[in-house]
């Protein structure tokens, strides 16, 4: 084999482990991000599903007290004068998951239901499982219909939440639309969905380990 032969292999093998480097480290994106721009989603648009139409009056002393020059300034800006700790990735994210109808309407029907579901999880008939859903503890025979409909429904709605993250996680990165990464993005978009769903549990509600096992959050 000549010299010349063994260089170009050795270059074609360096430059086949740096591309795989390159996928790996665009597929991976860090949890703090992800968990940021959930947290940013759920803030502003479960609460809409929760809004209640406003007072007039009440609405026109609020905003007499707010000073002008403050009420020009965009929600945006605004963000930046509180200082909000928000890294540009999960702000890309979050831009994107708006611009996405059917996760905008899956976030405020959590919202709708919320009282609902805070309520079955209080009393243990259902439980925060590790891959994002709520699974039924009690015995669904003996539960409601419209009941088994509102958790299913939920979980519907979160289904739709974690693969929109994992599409704009895809896209912010302009990662192709393979088998792989959306695997890999959906496993990443999941999991720190089902981390935040454990980590604002109440006490007393029931949350699965990534072992599978079941705890009461203390």
């Amino acid at each position: 084999m000549s010299k010349r032969l063994r260089i170009g292999i050795l270059l074609s093998v360096v430059a086949l482990l740096v591309g795989c480097a390159v996928i790996t480290v665009n597929v991976y994106f860090p949890e703090k991000d992800i968990n940021q721009a959930y947290t940013t989603l759920e803030d502003e648009l479960m609460k809409a599903g929760q809004k209640k139409a406003p007072d007039p009056a009440k609405t026109d002393d609020k905003q007499s007290s707010v000073p002008f020059l403050y009420r020009l300034i965009t929600p945006a800006s605004a963000a930046d004068i509180r200082g909000d700790d928000e890294s540009g990735l999960s702000k890309d994210l979050v831009v994107k998951i708006k611009a996405n109808p059917d996760v905008v309407q899956a976030y405020k029907s959590i919202g709708e239901r919320l009282g609902q579901i805070d309520g079955l999880r209080g009393d243990g008939t259902v439980g925060e499982g590790n891959n994002g859903l709520l699974v039924i503890r009690a015995d669904e025979e003996g539960l409601d219909k419209r009941v088994v409909k509102s958790i299913r429904d939920e979980n519907r709605d979160r289904s739709v939440i974690m693969a929109g993250m994992a599409k704009a996680m895809r896209e912010v990165r302009n990662l192709p639309d393979n088998e792989e990464n959306r695997k890999e993005t959906l496993k990443q978009a999941t999991d720190q969905f089902a981390k935040l769903r454990s980590d604002k549990a109440k006490s007393g509600w029931w949350v699965q380990a990534k072992d599978g096992k079941w705890a009461q959050k203390k």
